[in-house]
């Protein structure tokens, strides 16, 4: 157990505009730098904090990444924190806002936080879906009863590897949804996966924009997906991956990829912005 009031010093490195400007490249440059530095001792406190360590909550709010600045700038490393508490269960910590004050001693970082409970899966329930079965939902979710309620297991499965599967059948507007129930008695929690379908798409056109050199009918050849088939989300990363390797252009990343779709139809139009070497 950790007792409250655990005090944290942070060593904050206020660097001189010439020593941000320069890099460190030999022994007599970084000793310059050296004695250029004002070196300040902040403590930082942690009120409430049972399971974890002072440095654990540290190093998981990446605090020793980068000089700390200012308390504005302390909302990613919160962010981080819940993140990693999350992915370990405690998925509803109690974390306040940062407090910067003066005291006897000096000035202290006071933030008031406690892990919560350690919640693990309870009762889990599909809702909404024709196009797979329940089962097939519960097993794509990674969640199962009576293991830890991670976070992490809920994103990869529910909102990446269901709509994944769904992608691959052409349901791209597929949308999970999730239901939670706590109970704080036994420290679980209950899940409903809701789903809208929606419905499937086909590849309408593809066109290539940016190929001056090499025309559509070669850089079709190196397509997985032709017009007129369902569109496969997985076929279509992959043709885009057969395209980068053949060396013709710089690489085509994601947001070179545009899909467009005109109401009420069921067709796709897929664009792909190339740029040719």
């Amino acid at each position: 157990m950790i007792n409250k009031g655990i005090e944290i010093i942070v060593i904050i490195f206020l660097l001189t505009v010439n020593c941000l400007a320069q890099a460190g490249n030999n022994l007599e440059h970084t000793n310059s730098m050296k004695s250029q530095e004002q070196v300040e001792e902040i403590k930082m406190v942690f009120e409430g904090n049972k399971i974890f360590s002072r440095e654990e909550l540290l190093k998981r709010m990446n605090f020793d990444e980068y000089p700390f600045q200012s308390i504005e700038r302390m909302s990613i490393n919160l962010q981080y924190l819940r993140l990693f508490l999350g992915e370990q269960g405690y998925i509803k910590p109690t974390i306040g806002e940062p407090e910067l004050l003066n005291t006897e001693t000096g000035r202290i970082i006071k933030l008031k936080f406690s892990e919560g409970l350690k919640y693990r899966f309870g009762k889990i329930k599909v809702e909404g879906v024709s196009v797979f079965s329940s089962e097939q939902i519960l097993n794509f979710s990674g969640m199962k009863t009576g293991e830890i309620a991670s976070s992490k297991i809920i994103r990869e499965g529910v909102f990446e590897k269901i709509r994944k599967e769904y992608g691959q059948l052409g349901y791209i507007q597929a949308t999970p949804d999730l239901q939670q129930y706590f109970n704080d008695a036994n420290n679980t929690v209950d899940f409903t996966i809701v789903i809208d379908e929606g419905k499937p798409f086909y590849i309408g056109k593809i066109i290539f924009r940016g190929n001056e050199k090499n025309p559509n009918q070669v850089l079709s050849k190196e397509l997985l997906v032709k017009e007129g088939e369902i569109y496969n989300q997985i076929l279509v990363d992959r043709s885009i991956d057969r395209l980068n390797k053949t060396g013709l252009f710089e690489p085509i990343v994601e947001e070179d990829v545009k899909l467009f779709s005109h109401e009420n139809r069921t067709f796709l139009e897929i664009v792909i912005h190339v740029k040719e070497k």
